[in-house]
C-alpha cells in the first residue's frame, strides 16, 4: 500500500520518472500477498493504467484498465460502486483515445451502476455526471452537458458545500 500511495503522490506532482516502478513494485507484492483477483491488485491496476493515460500510452491504459475491470467484476460483483469507477476510468481512456461511443456506453452504464450502488445524491455519481457532460462539451452537445453539469453542481452542493473545491468544479 505504501508503494502504491507513494506513486500515486508522484504522479499527482508530476514525478513520473518514479511513479511507473513504485506500481509495479506494488503490483508484484499484491499479486504474491494477496493472489491477481484481490481486488486491491486490481487497484493498483487500475492506477497504473492512469499513469499510462496521463503520459500518452493509452493502448497500455487500455489494456490495465479492463484488467481491473475484470478483477473487480469477480472480487465485488458488477452492482458495486468500484466496478462503476473501473468502467468510468475505461471510458476515459477511450475517450482519449476518440473512440466516443464506446467511451459514451461506458459513462452511462457507470452512471447507472452509481445512480443504483450509493443513490443519486452521492459525490460519485455526481462525478460520473460530470465526466459524461464533459465527453459531450467535447463532441458539442451542449445542450445535454449542461443538464449533467447542473445536476452535478446540486448534488456537489448537498453532499459538500459551496465552498469545497469539488463544488467548485
Amino acid at each position: 500500500q505504501c508503494l502504491n500511495n507513494l506513486a500515486g503522490l508522484y504522479l499527482q506532482m508530476g514525478k513520473y520518472d518514479q511513479v511507473e516502478s513504485l506500481y509495479l513494485q506494488s503490483k508484484i507484492v499484491y499479486g504474491k500477498v494477496l493472489g491477481k483477483e484481490h481486488q486491491k491488485y486490481g487497484t493498483v491496476l487500475g492506477n497504473l493504467a492512469s499513469f499510462y493515460s496521463a503520459i500518452g500510452n493509452l493502448k497500455q491504459a487500455e489494456m490495465l484498465n479492463i484488467e481491473a475491470l475484470n478483477i473487480t467484476a469477480i472480487a465485488l460483483g458488477r452492482n458495486h460502486q468500484s466496478y462503476a469507477t473501473s468502467l468510468n476510468n475505461l471510458a476515459h481512456v477511450y475517450q482519449e483515445m476518440g473512440n466516443y461511443d464506446r467511451s459514451e456506453a461506458l459513462y452511462l452504464d457507470a452512471k447507472n451502476i452509481w445512480a443504483e450502488s450509493v443513490g443519486k445524491e452521492h459525490y460519485d455519481y455526481a462525478d460520473g455526471l460530470n465526466n459524461l457532460a464533459g465527453l459531450y462539451k467535447h463532441l458539442g452537445k451542449y445542450s445535454q452537458a449542461e443538464l449533467l453539469y447542473i445536476e452535478a453542481k446540486e448534488i456537489k452542493a448537498k453532499v459538500f458545500n459551496v465552498d469545497h473545491a469539488s463544488y467548485a468544479q
